[in-house]
């Protein structure tokens, strides 16, 4: 149910996901058929990755806030996948550092040193990778479970089913 909400909210939410950038800017933007920009929308995948990447209360707080106030909630939810961006590209930036200062060191010692640390940032990452995949397994699990159940339950009441539908079909439209 939890991964059938996340897309749900995902599917709301990314139509208001539109980058507010000027139009003059090309940090934000995406070339189109035929020399048109437009700005970046955030894909469902890395809205998926940002939305799981929220505690229970802000998700509460962004639903509530987008029920009552689009244009607040808008703000908020701009600064937030703004925020998750930059950490995103803060902890890609370091590893590649690491990786860069490796190559270009010398001293044995230190090569060890930052070989350590760049095994410490990439297993951190990769760990948090597999506990988000692991929340997504558990969902996928429990949706298979459910669309088990009810294939179970539609293959029992198949008659029933298929007779609605045709008297349905049969009903004359007003």
């Amino acid at each position: 149910m939890k991964i059938i909400m996340t897309f749900a909210v995902a599917a709301l939410f990314v139509g208001t996901l539109v980058a507010e950038t000027p139009d003059n800017t090309e940090h934000n933007r995406k070339q189109y058929k035929g020399g048109t920009a437009k700005a970046e929308i955030i894909r469902p995948v890395h809205f998926k990755n940002f939305w799981n990447s929220l505690s229970q209360a802000e998700k509460s707080d962004l639903q509530k806030l987008r029920n009552e106030d689009q244009a607040q909630f808008r703000k908020k939810i701009h600064a937030k996948i703004e925020k998750y961006r930059q950490s995103q590209k803060k902890k890609n930036s370091k590893a590649k550092t690491l990786a860069k200062q490796y190559k270009n060191s010398s001293d044995s010692a230190q090569k060890e040193r930052i070989a350590t640390a760049l095994r410490e940032q990439v297993k951190e990452d990769f760990y948090t990778n597999l506990k988000n995949r692991k929340k997504q397994l558990a969902g996928l699990k429990k949706r298979l479970n459910k669309l088990s159940q009810s294939y179970v339950k539609r293959e029992k009441n198949a008659k029933l089913i298929i007779d609605k539908q045709v008297k349905k079909l049969l009903k004359p439209r007003r």
